[in-house]
């Protein structure tokens, strides 16, 4: 399972409040993404829908994670600034 941004970069920054970017999840060549449990810790810098959008909310780094029914997890690095609010 890996979690990558649509240019297959390893990591994001999402410098404004409008930044918003979907991530993809896979398992080999096949698109997860859907099946997937999205989270974002620390909780209140992003918010991750089912389809794995990333919105920003403050600025501050966070690990999103995608995590498949059997337990399988991956995390990606994100970095938020300039969104107008501070965590």
């Amino acid at each position: 399972l890996s979690i990558h941004f649509r240019n297959g970069a390893t990591n994001l920054v999402l410098n404004s409040k409008d930044a918003r970017q979907q991530l993809l999840a896979t398992v080999g060549a096949r698109d997860v993404t859907r099946e997937m449990t999205w989270s974002a810790e620390p909780a209140g810098l992003v918010t991750v829908d089912k389809s794995g959008r990333v919105t920003p909310m403050a600025d501050g780094e966070v690990v999103i994670t995608a995590k498949a029914s059997d337990g399988t997890a991956a995390s990606f690095p994100v970095k938020v600034a300039n969104s107008g609010q501070s965590a």
